[in-house]
């Protein structure tokens, strides 16, 4: 593979923030089955794009953006408690797939946030922001994402619990066919309302590649997710 991932598990204290009253479990590997995934790549548009960011975001993370979703578009004028499958373009042409996800990041529809930033993590996420239901068929998934050349990249994204249940899920980056799994975690949390940020996930890319980002449960309760982050180091 031309794309590498610089470590096979990643520790707890990834997170850029700990609580006492939290516990966390991450695990990852290399590989797994997708089949679950491919049904549905197909009915995603092949799209790539190369995107800058706000300079807002570059100066918060540092390094060269080429990728920044925080899902503005994702059914912006309607923030609803309800569930919903579809799929919905951003501003620079990528398409989410999304199967039983809400968008109010689990604020029932008060547009207020939910959750508490204790650590300072920079940028933290505004409506909309996509909450993954906890259903075996719910999936958010991105459609192909250009790495426009070779070199050193990391990646962030920021995530919260936001009801009573602990959140459990998959967080996978696959090649742009789904079947072949770049990386891949599990993150488990126990710690309602406080926002915590993953990564970076270090990636080396020995040539230009299109990535796809893909979310689903695995188990326990929902997950909001925003501010997906790739940077060029």
């Amino acid at each position: 593979s031309s794309i590498q991932s610089s470590s096979s598990s990643i520790a707890s204290s990834s997170q850029s923030s700990s609580s006492s009253e939290s516990s966390s479990t991450i695990s990852s590997s290399s590989s797994i089955s997708s089949s679950s995934l491919s049904s549905l790549s197909s009915s995603i548009s092949s799209t790539s794009s190369q995107v800058s960011s706000s300079s807002s975001i570059s100066s918060a993370i540092g390094g060269n953006i080429v990728f920044f979703e925080d899902f503005a578009l994702f059914n912006p004028t309607i923030i609803s408690s309800t569930y919903s499958t579809g799929e919905f373009t951003n501003s620079t042409g990528i398409i989410w797939k999304y199967t039983h996800v809400r968008n109010d990041g689990g604020t029932t529809g008060s547009g207020a946030t939910n959750y508490t930033n204790p650590n300072n993590i920079p940028n933290p996420p505004t409506l909309p922001t996509p909450v993954i239901r906890n259903s075996n068929i719910t999936l958010l998934m991105s459609s192909e994402i250009d790495i426009p050349e070779s070199g050193n990249y990391s990646i962030y994204f920021q995530y919260h619990q936001p009801f009573t249940t602990g959140l459990n899920f998959i967080f996978q980056l696959t090649a742009s066919d789904t079947n072949t799994i770049i990386y891949q975690t599990n993150i488990a949390i126990t710690n309602r309302a406080v926002l915590y940020e993953f990564g970076p996930i270090q990636l080396n890319i020995t040539s230009p590649q299109q990535i796809r980002f893909v979310f689903r449960p695995k188990g326990g309760g929902q997950t909001a997710i925003d501010n997906i982050t790739v940077k060029k180091e």
